[in-house]
């Protein structure tokens, strides 16, 4: 019977093979007539077939067209692979489909909304009207308008852009030198390592939320501050990660044999190293930067962060303390915009970190 598992003889196999034939199908179907609404495509008795919804009207002349396109993706050789899962993983799953789905959504709609602010926006987000202040909202203000009579939607297009802007800035260039030092530290070792280690320690002991509000105090509300504040919290725990991997990387026998062909230190980190830990750097940095947004609301909700009259998401929710009986959407709005980015790109940070993870479980097997 074992001989026979993989010809056509055999029930199950002529099942597999048309089931996976009515999927390829089914691409060639889409690469063929962009646009096209797949249905269902199970396997029959004698053969396959797949349910489309196209603006394309189908004849038997298509046919042809088709079946070139399947025998070209067929010596593609792409990955194939079915898979069964009880209904209850099923369903988990299918949520964080749909979960990363939503996160992606809503991700590209507030980055989108923010750079076409200027476009979008219908009204000048900085100018008063204290004629229409407190509004509900309307056709004429989508959100409303806030105390000063500024027109909340125009306001909530361009609020993201400062909070989006310093916490890229600022998660680079935390990315950057903490990945600098984790590297000179797992690299070379010694005295530095030691030196390195013990204050990465120290900025790690420290309660951050704390430290940057210090900070930030002592230096007074500016966005200068804000951003230092930012990369002085954050240094550490890339650095104490990319030297983790590093000091893992270096007892691997191809280090050894790159220094035998004699390449540089340069070349190693710069070649070898670095690509080696990407990965995991592109998971750190997109969490982090969801922390960074809810760092920076944090702050600017203080009154230390971003400053008046810069629109943004948590200065309005501060500006709105007082009026949050009378007119909760202005709390409400901002609110859950802050919620959205955090929550997006914390989804999308976990399924890199699942995915990475699983790669890495398809490395240890082989």
């Amino acid at each position: 019977m074992e001989e026979n598992a993989y010809s056509w003889e055999n029930p199950e196999y002529r099942k597999t093979y048309h089931h996976t034939c009515s999927h390829v199908m089914a691409q060639a179907i889409c690469r063929l007539y962009p646009g096209t609404k797949l249905a269902i495509g199970p396997a029959i008795e004698e053969g396959f077939y797949y349910d489309i919804d196209s603006e394309h009207t189908f004849s038997p002349d298509d046919f042809e067209a088709i079946e070139k396109e399947m025998r070209k993706i067929c010596k593609e050789k792409l990955k194939l692979e079915r898979f069964e899962l009880p209904r209850e993983e099923a369903l988990k799953y299918m949520t964080k489909k749909i979960q990363l789905n939503f996160a992606i959504l809503v991700l590209a709609f507030i980055i989108l909304g923010s750079i076409l602010a200027p476009l979008l926006a219908t009204h000048n987000p900085f100018e008063p009207d204290m004629a229409n202040r407190l509004q509900s909202p309307c056709w004429q203000h989508f959100f409303g308008t806030d105390a000063l009579g500024r027109d909340m939607f125009s306001r909530i297009l361009y609020g993201g852009r400062a909070s989006m802007l310093l916490t890229l800035i600022s998660s680079v260039l935390a990315l950057v030198l903490g990945v600098g030092v984790g590297l000179l530290c797992g690299f070379y070792g010694g005295k530095l390592d030691m030196f390195c280690t013990v204050l990465s320690n120290i900025f790690q002991g420290i309660p951050g939320s704390c430290f940057m509000i210090a900070l930030a105090g002592i230096l007074g509300p500016s966005i200068y501050s804000l951003v230092l504040a930012l990369v002085v919290t954050s240094w550490a725990g890339f650095s104490r990660i990319v030297r983790a991997e590093v000091l893992q990387l270096m007892g691997e026998p191809f280090i050894e044999g790159l220094r035998c062909l004699g390449c540089s230190d340069l070349q190693i980190i710069v070649r070898h190293l670095l690509p080696n830990i990407a990965n995991k750097l592109l998971v750190l940095v997109t969490i982090r930067l969801g922390r960074g947004i809810l760092a920076i609301a944090g702050l600017s909700f203080l009154g230390l962060g971003v400053q008046p009259p810069t629109p943004d998401w948590s200065v309005m929710i501060n500006d709105a303390i007082m009026y949050y009986r009378s007119s909760p959407h202005l709390i409400i709005i901002p609110g859950l915009f802050v919620f959205l980015l955090i929550y997006s790109l914390n989804i999308i940070g976990e399924h890199l970190r699942d995915s990475l993870d699983n790669q890495l479980d398809e490395v240890r097997k082989w």
